[in-house]
């Protein structure tokens, strides 16, 4: 390290244009970036059902439906209809929307003969006596999904076209429009989104707007606590310089390695910015107090000490902070590994720049005072002095009691994250008062829910689905799903069947009709009468039908549990002989989400492991490296025990902020520990202990409040994940700090932790 910081010192202005220019590459190769992605393919791109599902929704229509509920008093009258009418009507002109399902659509059938269908509205035009009746009487039937509780709400069901999903960062423009056209006839604050689209696009409404509002406030955060820290502007300056160029030379070759970004690896600015001013201020730390030695050294003996001392704890805090990033990227999820691959990226990026351009930065820059120079400094740096020596003082003087504290701290931990429970919900990532959750809950307290599980099932023979007998095993079938706790209601070709049946003479009475050719009869008025509004439903050529599944429920591995109950239901109905699918965006992400759960603990064991293995490595001790995985995942216990205990059900997205915790936190456990064994070479323990935390302990403190106020921005926003980012991160790296500060002191004065050639710490009763 000494021989490459030397290095770069003589050759400095050809180093400096070296990177001048491929920053100007790297930031002309961000202009080839592409922020598109289809919202299937960012999760479920590697599932083979997912092709499958796109088969199915390209013959029976697409799930993707935008449900607009509005409250409207008055949509049985003349006016309501007319207002109703232009709505669908521009609607159906929008280039997004394939057609809309309304109230319009809504028919009863009159009784004789041969039924004759009339819509509802244009009976209550008719006669607006029967507006109360046609209400109940709608309500009752399966087109009643379309009426409120209370007949005083309509839901429109917007399908929109591939097309326009095929982008997810491009539906909250879509869905925006689409709102526009009905805010055109109806106020506002009486219409109410909801379905996965419209969750969808205010949750990347909420990542985009976090992104643009925090990533300069995360700027302007650090380098006001740098400014804090140091006492002046050349360290903020310097930071944040480098820092830039660190996220130009990060983006520039991430899009190089995959243009088309997405928006979680949108977020990678604000986390490079902040990991970059953490090895930067170590830098400025160490050389301030490298140039406060007595006797005074010169300002390049300075730079030179600071940049090889710190450059090689550094070196080793980015190898394992790669390492929890790029375990991200052997997650079975693409928008995942793109992630993981850039993150990984940019930490060898920070830090490779930090160490080559810091030096030459400081080299040009007049030798700055000591680092206690200055009134506010003093205090700062005094605070700092106190907090290190109370820390070092109570790990001496009580070890045992201090590690049993964190024992038991430990144990509580333990506790909380047996009670962690994942599961993933769009409406939940949003917070309680975020309009799209409101519009959301008040769809669903007025209709069944707006997204169903696509159930298709396809009979032996493509003749059976006009087999009378086939269809009441089949109308059975449905009366169990409906028994199903996670299931609200089912609506299915058997809807219509039973329509038409109760509206024919000599009617049963019976929900389905048993009388084989009264079935036949009804199937012949159907086939003649259905036309189009035949299609969503039932495919006779390929010899498959679509059962629409409405659960109660909105989690997404609660939805994919329901599927497969369904097919286990249909296993013991139908047998083998008659396959049945449970499809569906949202059963699909919620049964993928099993297997990611599963990905993620097991790259987190193999995160934790290998970063053990590398500590193990680095201080050269196997039983050091060992115990210094203590403090490391006890920030982990501590985040997954929030998660368990504050919340019934986490969402699956929080589980990456235990790579991002593990890969940063163990960052100063490493600063900390690879200072000691340097120092206990030189002086008896104690004394050791004494210099490392003045030499290290400052930084680590110094790191960490940056840190923690680099993410505190993050909780402006409403979507869960960055709330997350910026409190319950910031608590691990606290909880981190006390860890490093704290116990592994205890453990070094218990003489647990100890390296070859240094002699362990007589111990000494507790006072």
């Amino acid at each position: 390290m000494e021989r490459y910081v030397r290095f770069v010192l003589r050759r400095r202005i050809a180093v400096l244009a070296f990177c001048a220019v491929l920053t100007g590459l790297l930031g002309w190769a961000l202009t080839g970036a592409q922020l598109e992605s289809s919202l299937g393919r960012m999760f479920l791109g590697e599932d083979p059902r997912f092709e499958r599902y796109r088969e199915l929704t390209a013959r029976f229509g697409t799930d993707e439906i935008l449900a607009v509920g509005i409250e409207d008093p008055e949509l049985f009258t003349l006016a309501g209809q007319e207002r109703l009418r232009a709505t669908v009507a521009a609607l159906e002109s929008h280039d997004a929307v394939e057609k809309v399902v309304s109230l319009l659509d809504a028919f009863y059938l009159e009784p004789g003969l041969i039924p004759r269908p009339v819509r509802y509205l244009d009976a209550a035009r008719a006669d607006p006596t029967q507006i109360p009746a046609l209400r109940e009487r709608l309500a009752r039937e399966p087109s009643g999904l379309l009426l409120g509780k209370g007949g005083t709400s309509m839901a429109l069901l917007v399908n929109l076209s591939p097309k326009s999903t095929g982008k997810a960062e491009s539906i909250p423009g879509m869905v925006a429009s689409v709102l526009e056209v009905t805010h055109a006839h109806y106020p506002p604050e009486r219409v109410h989104p909801a379905g996965t689209p419209a969750l969808v696009a205010e949750v990347f409404k909420e990542v985009f707007r976090a992104i643009g509002i925090t990533t300069p406030l995360v700027a302007v955060f650090l380098l006001g606590t740098v400014w804090l820290l140091f006492g002046r502007l050349w360290p903020a300056g310097v930071s944040l310089t480098v820092a830039g160029v660190a996220m130009v030379w990060t983006l520039g070759v991430g899009v190089l390695i995959e243009p088309r970004l997405n928006v979680m690896t949108a977020s990678v600015p604000a986390v490079i910015l902040i990991i970059s001013f953490s090895d930067i201020v170590h830098l400025c730390s160490a050389y301030l107090l490298e140039l406060g030695k007595d006797p005074s050294p010169t300002k390049e003996e300075a730079i030179v000490a600071s940049a090889t001392e710190v450059g090689r704890a550094c070196l080793f805090t980015s190898v394992t902070t790669f390492v929890g990033f790029a375990c991200l990227s052997f997650l079975p999820v693409p928008v995942f590994r793109v992630l993981g691959i850039v993150l990984g990226l940019g930490v060898g990026v920070a830090l490779a720049l930090a160490v080559t351009l810091v030096p030459i930065l400081f080299s040009f820059l007049p030798a700055p005072p000591p680092l206690l120079a200055g009134a506010t400094t003093r205090r700062v740096q005094g605070a700092l002095d106190g907090l290190l020596s109370g820390c070092m003082n109570l790990a001496l003087k009580r070890p045992w009691t201090v590690h049993l504290i964190f024992v038991a701290a430990t144990g509580i931990a333990i506790y909380g994250t047996w009670n962690l429970e994942i599961e993933t919900d769009f409406k939940a990532r949003l917070s309680e008062n975020n309009q799209a959750r409101q519009d959301t809950e008040w769809f669903q307290d007025n209709f069944v829910t707006a997204d169903a599980i696509q159930v298709y099932v396809k009979p032996p023979t493509a003749g059976q689905l006009d087999d009378p007998d086939w269809l009441i095993r089949l109308a059975s079938f449905r009366v169990a799903v409906e028994g199903l706790d996670g299931v609200e209601r089912v609506t299915s070709l058997l809807d219509l069947i039973e329509q038409i049946d109760h509206a024919l003479p000599g009617a049963s009475g019976e929900r389905f009709p048993t009388d084989p050719a009264r079935i036949r009869g009804v199937l012949r008025l159907l086939k003649f009468g259905g036309g189009e509004r035949l299609r969503p439903l039932v495919d006779y050529e390929r010899g498959r039908l679509r059962v629409l599944v409405h659960p109660r429920g909105t989690g997404m591995r609660e939805i994919a549990q329901t599927g497969r109950q369904i097919e286990a239901l249909a296993a013991e109905h139908f047998g083998p002989e008659t396959k049945v699918e449970a499809s569906g965006l949202l059963a699909l992400f919620g049964g993928f989400l099993d297997v990611v759960v599963e990905a993620q603990k097991e790259g987190l064991l193999i995160s934790c492991f290998t970063i053990a293995l590398l500590m193990m490595i680095g201080l050269r001790s196997f039983r050091a490296g060992l115990l210094s995985m203590l403090p490391n995942l006890l920030p982990l216990g501590v985040l997954t025990a929030c998660l368990g205990l504050l919340w019934d059900r986490v969402d699956s997205d929080a589980f990456a902020l235990t790579y991002i915790a593990l890969g940063i936190g163990v960052d100063d456990t490493i600063h900390f520990l690879v200072r000691y064994r340097l120092e206990v070479r030189r002086h008896e323990p104690v004394e050791a202990l004494r210099r490392t935390f003045s030499f290290a302990g400052r930084g680590i403190v110094m790191t960490t409040l940056i840190l923690s106020l680099g993410f505190l921005p993050f909780l402006l926003s409403d979507y869960f994940f960055m709330q997350m980012l910026g409190s319950l991160l910031p608590l691990c790296f606290v909880v981190a700090l006390a860890a490093d500060l704290l116990w592994i002191p205890a453990l070094v004065k218990i003489g647990w932790i100890r390296f070859p050639g240094s002699t362990p710490v007589a111990s000494a009763p507790e006072a």
